[in-house]
């Protein structure tokens, strides 16, 4: 009897972990799906855009299409890391955005948790190339620090918050 009690408890235990587990990824592998409907930026009302004087350059948050229709740039620049798995489905439709607008989009993905001095002056370089197109949507998936870090040390000496 004790036995099979503790059998049955053990299936049970194990049942719930492999249940709880295929949740776990199933949400974990259709995340960029699920955050189209759960959009933070829109829901907490966090979209942000910072321009320059003669708006050539804006610093903002990961645009969707309105947000490109709205400021007409020539060239998206992201910052995004499309090595991983939820900025590689966002890098992926805003790929699209900009084929279908005719928008120039490069990436040049700057971690998060790093202080990559070499990709800031690379980055510097593009922005003073005269090939690149302007005006220039740079941006992040919220306005963070590394956004804050472009614009004191790359871009901008005086700003217009939009």
């Amino acid at each position: 009897m004790m036995i099979d009690k503790l059998l049955s408890k053990i299936f049970r235990f194990l049942l719930f972990i492999s249940f709880m587990s295929y949740f776990i990824v199933a949400i974990l592998v259709n995340m960029a799906r699920i955050e189209l409907h759960t959009h933070p930026l829109r829901l907490l009302n966090l979209e942000k855009v910072e321009c320059n004087r003669d708006n050539t350059i804006c610093i903002g948050s990961y645009p969707d299409k309105k947000l490109l229709q709205t400021y007409h740039p020539k060239t998206v620049i992201s910052i995004l890391n499309p090595k991983i798995p939820f900025f590689r489905e966002l890098t992926s439709r805003e790929k699209e955005y900009c084929k279908e607008l005719g928008i120039d989009f490069i990436s040049i993905p700057i971690s998060f948790f790093t202080n990559q001095t070499d990709t800031y002056y690379d980055l510097k370089d593009l922005l003073n190339t005269k090939g690149i197109k302007k005006p220039i949507y740079l941006h992040g998936y919220l306005l963070d620090h590394r956004l804050k870090t472009i614009e004191h040390r790359v871009i901008m000496k005086s700003k217009t918050i939009k």
